[in-house]
Formats: C-alpha cells, sequence, structure tokens
C-alpha cells in the first residue's frame, strides 16, 4: 500500500517540489500554501514549514516556459517584475497578458513601468538614467537608433497599436513600435507598503512580491491556483502549474538579472572579438573556466564570477536589509593574483578592497533604504585575467 501511495504523490499530476529551510530539506507535493505555513507530503508522511523557517520552495524536474523575446517587461510599485506577450491599459484598469498566456487584469495605480523592447546592453545605461527618481508625471521613452530620448506629460490609454500621450496640452496617439516604453508617475504612499512574505515566481521568470498568498485547495489536483495580493494592493491568482518557486527569507542576486553588465579591455582602445566578448562576459551560478565556483578550495553552487574590469548594476526587487557574500579570486588564478571589488548602494560606496591570492573575505553590508546595487571587479596591478568570485550572494530581509 505505502508504495502506491508514493507512486499517486510521484505521478505527473502531483508536481514535486523541494523545501529549503533553517531546518532542512524534504522533497514531496505541496498540499497547502498559508502566510504561516506550507506543507508537503513526502514519501515519510506530510511535513509543515513556518515561513519563517522557510529559503525556498522550488520545482523539481519541470522545464521552464520559454520567456518571450518579444513581448513586455512590467514593474509594479512594489517591486513585482514581469515578463509577458503584451500590456493595455484603459481607464483605471491595466491588462497584463503573460508568457504563459494568461489575461491578468491589475489596478493602473500598481504599475510603475513598462518597457517594449527586450532589454539590450547598449542602452540598459540610458534606460537606468531615465529610471532613476521619483517623477511627478508620466514619461514616454522614444527608441531613436541606438539612443533613447523622453518627453513628460500624461499617459492616456494603452492600446495593441499606439500609447495616447498628451504634452503641454497636446494629445498625440504614438505608434507602439516607435517606443522603447514608458513610466507611471511616482505614486504617493509608494514607501509605506507593506512588506512582502515571499516572491513568487513563474516558470518564464515573472516575480511576484506577495504580502499574502493562499493556494486552493490540493496542490496535487489539476486546475488549482495560488492566489496572492501585493504589497501594492494588486490580487492576482495564479495556476500552480505554472508556478517555479517561492523565495522567502532570502533571494540569491545571482538569480537576478542585472539591469547593466559592462565589460571594459584593459587598454580602453582595445577591440574585442566576438568570441572574446563572450569569453570575458560574468558567469551566473557558475565558474569561468571550470563551470564550477570555487574560493579557497570550497565549492559553491551560488555566486557571480568576474572578470577586471566588469560592472554589474542591479535593480533591487524589494525592500532588503543586508547583502551577504563570500569575496575571493577564483580558484585558477595564480597565486600572485589581485583585483580591486568595490560595491556601491545607490551612489554610496559600502565596501572597496583589494582582493589578493588565495583569501576568503566574508561581506555583510547594510543594504537599508538602498534601491540599486552596483559592484565593479577592476584591475589592481595583478593579471589581466584575474577574476573575482562572489559566492552565495544573498539578500536577506
Amino acid at each position: 500500500m505505502l508504495w502506491f501511495l508514493a507512486f499517486l504523490l510521484l505521478s505527473p499530476e502531483a508536481p514535486e517540489f523541494e523545501a529549503i529551510a533553517s531546518t532542512g530539506t524534504s522533497v514531496g507535493t505541496v498540499v497547502a500554501v498559508a502566510n504561516d505555513q506550507v506543507a508537503l507530503e513526502t514519501i515519510k508522511g506530510k511535513i509543515t514549514y513556518r515561513t519563517s523557517e522557510l529559503l525556498r520552495i522550488r520545482r523539481r524536474g519541470a522545464a521552464p516556459v520559454e520567456a518571450p523575446t518579444t513581448g513586455v517587461w512590467v514593474e509594479l510599485t512594489d517591486g513585482s517584475s514581469l515578463v509577458g506577450r503584451d500590456y493595455q491599459a484603459h481607464g483605471a484598469e491595466a491588462v497584463f497578458t503573460s508568457a504563459a498566456g494568461q489575461t491578468i487584469k491589475l489596478p493602473l495605480r500598481v504599475v510603475s513601468m513598462v518597457r517594449l523592447h527586450s532589454p539590450t546592453p547598449r542602452l540598459a545605461e540610458q534606460w537606468a538614467e531615465i529610471a532613476d527618481g521619483r517623477r511627478v508625471s508620466d514619461t514616454l521613452v522614444l527608441r531613436k537608433q541606438s539612443s533613447l530620448d523622453y518627453f513628460n506629460g500624461v499617459l492616456g490609454n494603452v492600446g495593441a497599436d499606439s500609447v495616447s500621450f498628451d504634452t503641454d496640452g497636446e494629445k498625440v496617439d504614438v505608434k507602439r513600435s516607435r517606443l522603447e516604453g514608458f513610466f507611471y508617475a511616482s505614486r504617493p504612499g509608494a514607501d509605506k507598503m507593506p512588506a512582502a512574505l515571499c516572491a513568487v515566481v513563474d516558470r518564464s521568470g515573472s516575480r511576484w512580491q506577495a504580502a499574502t498568498l493562499v493556494l486552493a485547495g490540493d496542490a496535487a489536483l489539476a486546475g488549482k491556483v495560488l492566489t496572492l495580493t501585493t504589497p501594492a494592493g494588486a490580487t492576482v491568482s495564479l495556476p500552480w502549474a505554472e508556478i517555479d518557486q517561492l523565495q522567502y527569507n532570502v533571494q540569491y542576486l545571482s538569480d537576478l538579472k542585472p539591469e547593466v553588465v559592462e565589460y571594459t579591455p584593459f587598454l580602453a582602445g582595445d577591440k574585442t572579438s566576438t568570441a572574446e566578448h563572450r569569453f570575458h562576459q560574468p558567469r551566473f551560478n557558475a565558474g569561468q573556466a571550470s563551470g564550477q565556483l570555487r574560493l579557497a578550495g570550497v565549492s559553491y553552487d551560488k555566486g557571480i564570477s568576474l572578470f577586471a574590469r566588469s560592472e554589474l548594476v542591479y535593480r533591487l526587487p524589494e525592500r532588503f536589509s543586508q547583502f551577504q557574500a563570500i569575496a575571493g579570486l577564483d580558484g585558477l588564478s595564480n597565486v600572485d593574483a589581485r583585483a580591486r571589488l568595490v560595491i556601491s548602494g545607490d551612489d554610496r560606496v559600502l565596501f572597496d578592497q583589494t582582493i589578493v591570492g588565495a583569501t576568503a573575505t566574508p561581506l555583510s553590508l547594510d543594504l537599508r533604504g538602498i534601491n540599486r546595487l552596483k559592484i565593479v571587479v577592476d584591475f589592481a596591478g595583478g593579471e589581466v585575467l584575474d577574476r573575482v568570485n562572489l559566492c552565495d550572494p544573498r539578500l536577506l530581509k
């Protein structure tokens, strides 16, 4: 009888999830999700975790939904970041179509930014500059070949082909094909939202910040949904079949997509080939040469590997209080290797140190009130190919 129950639990209709908590790890079928606890049915029986001890609930085995290469990228005022097929808005309501084709209605007041083209390194820095700071009006961003231009005014309806915009009393309908995207004016009270309980990540990479959430029934059965309320006040119901993971008290920086990625050769005038440029790109959750992240003889699953001189800029998706990591030179670097590591938050330097030899340096940086995190690995008189590994780079609430 026991083998039959185990077979049912592990059948295709009952997807396996892995629960990672401070008290241990287990694998099974998620049967309950609430604000204060999550329960899994395992071969050893039912295991219930308090959300205060959970780090992550992660789906096992299922291939992710292919994120669209064309579509929309949407941010909400609470830090939720969404990837989907389409975005439209009429009156006080926005309609977002997910990568899986689900139509989700949102109050317009919770939408902060919409991007209509896939982010590219060439335009990332310009977009980040436009995005900075509070805005007293809506902003329309136009793409002009290799540069961006923007206008302040009032956004109207967003249709399938055009966006209505009022600038200085003149109303125009701008074709979506001409736009990079747009920003809505900062909403009052955005800094007084409740804290997120966790981040809900779907299989296409959308991240919903959740202040409350509940699973409607037994997740082992088809058609069940996870209903969440974001800190901004939007209520959304997502098919459990599309959920990839619930991230609780920790977020690995290496699992987030940086807003800016830049590599600068040792000699500023050097032109690098496509192959060289690809070789010097950052590695996320992998080492540069061996494919494995190593520091002082220890291997890590999570981390970022960066050549000098590299720069990453992250827009933090929610309120975090601390950044922790272990920094050091890649295990394959020379014993005399050295590189300078500078970490800044909103242009305030949080850490600035030259990393030397085989030492591993633990980091614990205060992130309270910080919206953007910048990481720079620079030359420090060592080898041109010196690289720094940031292992277990965690954002903590």
